[in-house]
């Protein structure tokens, strides 16, 4: 007769809380890193819309947002205000968040005529980015700082710009003195794209680029459906994913976001997860009903989508021309 060893039991069940407990601190730890990752790459103070800055996660995972906040050059989680209108920000992604007490998204994206950006906003008693300088600094969920940056009286209708590396150090090429921001400039540097607004104000800025620098670049996939999935024949590299564009190249149809390695199979006769098959394992069988009693022929099959004419779901007729 065999016995049940609750000592053993008891055994199996501490390795488990173990194995658990080191995978909630895991996760913890590679949570607290990502979100170190995020920087203040961009600053408007003084625009044609309201004040503005840009977030770019400089790491290759998401990172969850969901309860940062923002201040000026107070500096002080007490006087911070939450981030709206964006809850995740992607790896290599770029966003925006405007002053504003509502969402600001499709105003900011003609006046800069952008719509790969995602735009998110802020507003409370006390905060503004002085024309005069200022600071931001940004804050998780607990009050612990993530990043800041701090610039200089501003340069009507152009931004303040900081450079990274792609560990989150600040880049002193493309810093001022202190690290303070550095005013926009018309053109391309490291991947960061200056252009002139859309809107008769003329402002100069780079939302959705910014620069991060490393030693050897990566191949980036365009993303044209945004299904989080990428195409193999359109690729840049970059030292972080452009908006746009992310690190797989899994996508076989990248103008129908229903398309991709990610989606379940259907059967509709197209390859709906891109594994270069159509309606695998997904068809129905169906039998051979040569005498039409209803009852088909079990040597007589076809996988198909849909019932085809002479044929029944079942396999029950032991002479099927009679």
């Amino acid at each position: 007769m065999k016995c049940f060893c609750f000592a053993s039991f008891e055994k199996n069940i501490f390795m488990v809380r173990r194995l658990l407990i080191s995978l909630l601190v895991l996760g913890a730890v590679q949570t607290a890193q990502a979100q170190a990752m995020l920087r203040v790459t961009e600053v408007m103070s003084s625009g044609g819309t309201p004040d503005w800055f840009e977030l770019t996660n400089i790491t290759e995972s998401p990172i969850n947002i969901s309860g940062f906040k923002m201040d000026d050059n107070s500096f002080n989680f007490a006087n911070a205000v939450i981030l709206q209108g964006v809850s995740e920000i992607a790896p290599g992604e770029r966003v925006v968040f405007v002053e504003s007490a509502t969402n600001y998204l499709n105003s900011f994206q003609t006046f800069w005529g952008s719509n790969n950006l995602q735009v998110g906003n802020y507003s409370g008693s006390g905060i503004g980015l002085s024309s005069g300088g200022d600071g931001v600094i940004i804050f998780d969920a607990s009050g612990i700082e993530v990043t800041r940056v701090s610039f200089g009286p501003a340069t009507a209708g152009k931004t303040f710009y900081w450079g990274y590396d792609n560990v989150g150090n600040f880049n002193t090429s493309y810093v001022g003195m202190s690290n303070a921001g550095l005013v926009s400039a018309l053109g391309t540097l490291e991947g960061q794209v200056t252009y002139t607004s859309t809107d008769v104000a003329g402002n100069w800025a780079s939302p959705g680029t910014s620069i991060v620098t490393c030693n050897t670049l990566n191949t980036y996939f365009q993303d044209l459906d945004n299904d989080g999935y990428g195409n193999v024949e359109s690729t840049t590299d970059a030292c972080i994913a452009p908006n746009g564009y992310v690190s797989n190249f899994d996508d076989c149809d990248d103008n129908n976001a229903v398309l991709n390695a990610g989606a379940i199979e259907i059967c509709n006769g197209i390859d709906d997860n891109c594994d270069g098959e159509s309606d695998e394992y997904v068809m129905s069988t169906y039998y051979l009903d040569a005498d039409q009693d209803g009852f088909g022929n079990l040597n007589e099959m076809i996988l198909s989508c849909d019932l085809p004419a002479g044929y029944v779901l079942n396999a029950d007729d032991c002479d099927d021309n009679m």
